[in-house]
């Protein structure tokens, strides 16, 4: 989800993302900055960075990121909340998310 004003135009990159686009004055593309990542699970934890790609931000957007199983499930592969918000603003577009990973030993 994100959050903008009337004077501020947003649009992703290729993600999966609801985006309320609440003026066309300027378009900025927010996404990960990393698409794809691999990491091994012996490594604890992965971090994923999200950054404003092109444009520039005019007030602070917020972003709500899930996580969701894919070849790794919740809870036995990795550890996530429910859901994050992170903050973009115009004197920090970017940050990251970290993401504790189990280290089992089942062959996935």
């Amino acid at each position: 989800t994100l959050i903008g004003s009337e004077q501020q135009r947003v649009s992703l990159s290729a993600t999966t993302t609801l985006v309320t686009i609440i003026d066309n004055d300027q378009v900025v593309v927010v996404g990960f900055v990393q698409t794809v990542t691999y990491v091994d699970e012996e490594k604890g934890s992965v971090t994923v960075s999200v950054a404003v790609l092109s444009g520039f931000l005019a007030e602070t957007v917020s972003l709500l990121l899930t996580a969701a199983d894919g070849n790794a499930v919740a809870p036995g592969d990795f550890v996530y909340g429910s859901s994050v918000t992170i903050q973009l603003t115009p004197s920090r577009p970017s940050t990251s998310v970290t993401i504790q990973i189990i280290d089992d030993s089942i062959r996935e």
